[in-house]
């Protein structure tokens, strides 16, 4: 199984994610990261499974126009 957090660029780690993606790992799940404005080919050839985005109140329409 393929999982793929997308986030916006930020300053600062998104321990939610994170902390996620380290039970998903543990239970065989192959993880990545995506960071909005990267090449979107490499999700594309990827093709993962699930998408999981992690947003907080007004940041939901940049991650739905991505």
């Amino acid at each position: 199984m393929k999982f793929l957090f997308v986030s916006k660029p930020l300053k600062y780690a998104v321990l939610g994610p994170m902390y996620l993606s380290r039970i998903l790992k543990d239970n065989g799940v192959d993880v990545r990261f995506h960071v909005i404005g990267q090449d979107i080919k490499e999700i594309i050839d990827w093709k993962p499974d699930f998408i999981g985005c992690s947003v907080m109140t007004g940041s939901q329409k940049e991650y739905l126009a991505y």
